[in-house]
């Protein structure tokens, strides 16, 4: 029998162990569906003779513009959910704030839900839109309404953002100003304050239910005058009125008390400030609502504003007062009886949240120097908020978008002059460590340019971000690309020292991707050996990082199969414990070290317990939706199969993949390598047929999601290669053989053990199709660059050179086939041993070729 050159037992989630992920797209929605959050009808709202204006102009761009408060943003409001309330839309689309960068990824985010498809680009997304929103012939009209909010300026929209003319489709922008693009032909409608009567009509119906010697009509009147009949100005005074139950004349005397300095729009929420920050806990409530106004409006955890540098910060703002977390607790109460802030429940965390205009108001009254303050302090205290494990994905992308709301909302050099903040690179981390390695690189290379442009390009933390985007892109499979990279920053940081932290830390990185961009090579194994030597004398034998090192070394050991290093591999998972303890991370990935290490060895039953404890303290630890637990999960389910246990491993996995759709989505990379792991299970059990449906449905999605040179995507070309050879279909193998073979000579170099793999399959395959001289030919040339870069004793030089003596046989010539499996043999009993899989495959071999060599026992 032949053997197939697969690189071993199948452990973990590919069959070439790397476990370097891309980020995934969505699953495409289906319609009706709406995107962006839009803000809630204020209590009260009054309507407008604007309706005719609204409804008039169809195909054409409709902008609301007005002062601030005219009641921009509910007209809008109204008319979109009257839409949507109406059956008239297939899409809503909303974005708030708009500016270029918040349309042009809302957008991409639009594309991404409706396509199905992640977009590295976001100005690519945004064009896909756009190109949805184009109406096609012969299809089904798909009507759509595109609100862009609170567009301060008109020129962000120009080149390309305007959504296209369409009959099916609505286009509504608010804006303080006027002078929009004229090539978009908008409509210009002017939203005014209300006329006296309308403003005291709203007044007489939101205070109805107050006593009506509280709100005398000429009270109401008088008061509509002093605030200019500003809608928004009315609706911060009712709330007031109501709130602190004093009649209308008081909080009229209480306006004129607050000083002329203030203006109309601003007095009823300065105003309202002040009622809050009247009530106990006293003089809190205010900076609490500057400190929440920073964050995204998708909002903040509330436990940010507990943490230390907040409440720091409060105390300071206070006065010297000491500002507990049970005050900022009550304070954030205050502030959402008075409608300044909102408190949602959301799946991740409870998180307070500021309306835009409120925002808006508050900010614009800060002085640089308190802004510069309470931007650090976000900062420092959402870093101080962020848990070392986050228990789920929603939880960190809530955490992420704030930490990226404040770099890209708050002036650079505010928030960088002294150095990148701490939570700037647990965000970008954030990313990698739950599988979106992209959306990673791209984040720390915004990152790097924005801090070169305050600190310079040869800063610490600018290389150190520069670094980071490196690892993230050969986490993302892109191996050449990352050491490519790394290589480039580690040329700076060497002319500050080859032996500082940062300069050691890069050295790692580069040596372990040019390890996996050349499977051990020689080279890349003995920089890892020099970057342990300095590490052990900088750092110490039970460093961290020394540890780290040692791990992949053990690691890359051990997928060539040289099983000698299991005793490495347990010893550093004993350090890494003595030092870290038990439930750090570091020591999880050196567990994974050890199952391999009994994987190597054979010992199938030790290493399926090891993994089934390891995911038990995962469990404990991370808790069940994090994706460490997850990653546990398929191990377990890696190491049944490896004891044959392969209805256990397929149940295990159809339960992993269930909680993976639901948890990362269908197309996160880890739910991806699952459904190739259930269609391994299916070839294992038998069903080839069945396999090289999943295979072929899977390939479909990587080489979309991945690109076609993706390490996964090439494995899943091999998988379904081989899938079609067993569904007697050699020439469909050969063709998709030779298709990898090709990629991975381009993308991996002639000498990576994967190409060589792929090399040694695609000759047993020509072989299987008939042409068994062709076989042999190339499988001596495989055998013989296998033995040169990986060595005689390898794994996968002795699989070739069994496979070489059995076409050799196939060719004609079966006594050089029995002599060749003879050698083949003693070289397998001298590595692995007589009881070793491999041995007894070659031995049942030998046998057959010998019968048919028509040689005795001890004959050659």
């Amino acid at each position: 029998m032949h053997v197939e050159s697969s690189g071993g037992v199948a452990v973990g989630k590919a069959t070439t162990f790397n476990h370097f992920q891309a980020s995934a797209p969505l699953t495409p929605v289906p319609l009706p569906h709406r995107i962006g959050r839009i803000p809630a009808q204020a209590p009260h709202f009054q309507p407008r003779d604007l309706a005719e204006s609204l409804t008039a102009h169809a195909g054409r761009p409709l902008v609301l513009t007005g002062t601030a408060g005219t009641g921009k943003t509910q007209l809008a409001v109204e008319y979109a959910e009257n839409a949507w309330r109406n059956g008239e839309l297939r899409l809503l689309l909303w974005v708030a704030d708009a500016t270029r960068e918040s349309v042009t990824a809302a957008y991409a985010q639009a594309a991404q839900d409706i396509l199905g498809r992640y977009f590295f680009d976001p100005a690519e997304g945004a064009q896909a839109f756009l190109n949805w929103l184009r109406p096609a012939g012969g299809t089904e009209p798909r009507p759509w309404l595109v609100v862009l909010d609170g567009v301060a300026e008109p020129a962000d929209l120009a080149d390309g953002l305007w959504p296209p003319a369409s009959p099916v489709g609505r286009v509504l922008v608010t804006s303080s100003r006027r002078d929009v693009d004229r090539a978009a032909d908008p409509v210009i409608v002017q939203v005014r304050p209300f006329q006296q009567q309308e403003a005291t009509a709203y007044l007489e119906r939101a205070l109805a239910r107050h006593p009506a010697e509280a709100r005398p009509p000429a009270a109401l009147t008088a008061l509509a005058d002093r605030l200019g009949a500003v809608p928004a100005s009315l609706a911060l005074a009712v709330r007031h009125i109501t709130a602190e139950g004093i009649d209308v004349p008081t909080y009229i005397q209480r306006l004129d008390d607050r000083g002329s300095g203030v203006s109309a729009a601003h007095a009823p929420l300065r105003l309202t400030v002040d009622a809050a920050n009247s009530r106990q806990p006293a003089g809190v409530a205010a900076p609490v609502l500057q400190l929440a106004a920073l964050f995204d409006e998708a909002g903040v955890p509330r436990d940010v504003l507990t943490t230390g540098p907040a409440l720091a910060l409060l105390t300071r703002l206070r006065g010297g007062d000491r500002v507990t977390a049970a005050d900022v607790t009550r304070a954030v109460r205050v502030l959402y009886d008075l409608s300044l802030a909102e408190i949602q429940e959301l799946p991740a965390a409870a998180a307070v949240l500021v309306e835009a205009p409120v925002r808006a108001a508050v900010l614009a009254a800060l002085t640089d120097d308190t802004l510069g303050d309470l931007v650090r302090a976000a900062a420092d205290a959402l870093a101080a908020a962020w848990p070392q494990t986050e228990g789920s994905l929603q939880l960190a992308r809530l955490l992420r978008s704030n930490a990226w709301h404040l770099l890209a909302e708050h002036e650079s050099a505010v928030l960088l002059r002294d150095g990148v903040p701490a939570v700037a690179f647990r965000a970008g981390r954030s990313a990698a460590e739950w599988g979106q390695a992209v959306e990673a690189v791209e984040y720390f290379r915004l990152l790097a340019r924005n801090a070169a442009d305050v600190l310079g390009p040869e800063h610490p933390d600018v290389l150190d971000a520069r670094s980071q985007a490196a690892v993230s892109r050969g986490e993302s499979g892109d191996l050449r690309g990352a050491v490519e990279e790394l290589a480039q920053v580690l040329d700076v940081q060497q002319r500050f020292g080859s032996t500082r932290l940062d300069t050691l830390a890069t050295r790692h990185h580069l040596a372990v991707f040019r390890r996996a961009a050349t499977d051990g090579g020689a080279e890349a194994m003995a920089e890892l050996a020099a970057v342990l030597a300095d590490r052990t004398r900088v750092l110490g034998a039970g460093h961290l990082g020394t540890l780290e090192t040692r791990r992949e070394i053990a690691w890359a050991h051990l997928l060539a199969f040289r099983a000698e290093f299991a005793d490495e591999a347990h010893a550093v998972l004993a350090a890494v414990e003595r030092v870290a303890g038990p439930d750090h991370r570091q020591t999880f990935r050196a567990r994974e070290v050890v199952v391999l290490a009994h994987v190597r060895a054979g010992e199938t039953d030790t290493a399926d317990t090891a993994a089934r404890q390891a995911a038990e303290a995962a469990l404990r630890v991370f808790g069940p939706d994090h994706l460490a637990t997850l990653e546990w999960r398929s191990w377990v389910a890696a190491t049944a199969t490896a004891r044959g246990e392969l209805a256990t491993a397929e149940a295990d996995l159809t339960a992993l993949l269930a909680d993976e759709e639901r948890l990362l989505g269908p197309e996160h990379p880890e739910t991806l390598d699952t459904r190739g792991m259930l269609a391994l299970r299916l070839r294992e059990s038998g069903d080839a047929a069945g396999a090289l449906r999943e295979y072929l449905v899977l390939l479909a999605d990587r080489r979309r999601i991945l690109g076609d040179d993706h390490p996964r995507t090439m494995d899943t070309l091999w998988l379904a290669a081989d899938c079609h050879g067993l569904c007697k279909q050699p020439v469909r193998a050969v063709v998709a053989l030779a298709e990898v073979v090709a990629r991975r000579t381009r993308v991996l170099g002639p000498d990576h053990r994967d190409t060589l793999i792929a090399r040694a399959n695609l000759a047993r395959w020509r072989g299987e199709a008939g042409d068994t001289v062709g076989a042999a030919i190339d499988l001596a040339a495989v055998a013989a660059d296998q033995a040169r870069v990986l060595g005689p004793d390898d794994h996968n030089t002795l699989i070739t050179r069994h496979n070489l003596a059995w076409y050799q046989g196939e060719a004609g010539d079966p006594a050089g086939a029995a002599d060749g499996l003879a050698q083949v043999l003693a070289d397998s009993e001298r590595i692995w041993g007589a009881d070793h899989r491999q041995a007894v495959t070659t031995r049942e071999a030998l046998a057959e070729w010998r019968r048919k060599a028509g040689l005795a026992d001890g004959d050659s």
